[in-house]
């Protein structure tokens, strides 16, 4: 078995970079498009949505969305909320935490916060009560 994960942005077209990966590894890309194309329907198009593949024999696989990356969502709900400037507050926080699909290692939220911020700061946004 072989794990791919890659990052897409919804509303990729056919003859994206993506496809000589999964052509690589015996993937049909437009059953891999159909099937994926329902698994992120909810998502608009631009989300940057990561994706794990596992290839077990060549045209078999499974497919499963982790969702929009840590920094993504930052960027997106801080800047909706603070209208472009870096900061990020507990609103934005549990705002990620909803829309990141379970991808945090821990069901904590004083862990995931923590994540949340480590992310954030590298990212130069500051933290505003």
């Amino acid at each position: 078995m072989k794990l791919i994960k890659i990052n897409i942005i919804k509303g990729f077209n056919k003859n994206s970079s993506i496809n000589s990966c999964l052509g690589q590894n015996g993937i049909n890309i437009f059953d891999f498009k159909e099937k994926l194309e329902k698994k992120i329907k909810n998502y608009k198009k631009g989300d940057k949505i990561r994706i794990l593949i596992k290839v077990f024999k060549k045209n078999e696989y499974s497919l499963k969305v982790l969702g929009c990356s840590t920094s993504f969502l930052i960027k997106i709900i801080c800047n909706e909320h603070f209208k472009d400037e870096k900061k990020i507050n507990e609103h934005c926080i549990k705002k990620i935490i909803k829309l990141s699909n379970n991808v945090f290692n821990t069901l904590k939220y004083s862990k995931i916060k923590k994540i949340i911020l480590g992310v954030s700061k590298s990212m130069s946004y500051r933290y505003v009560k």
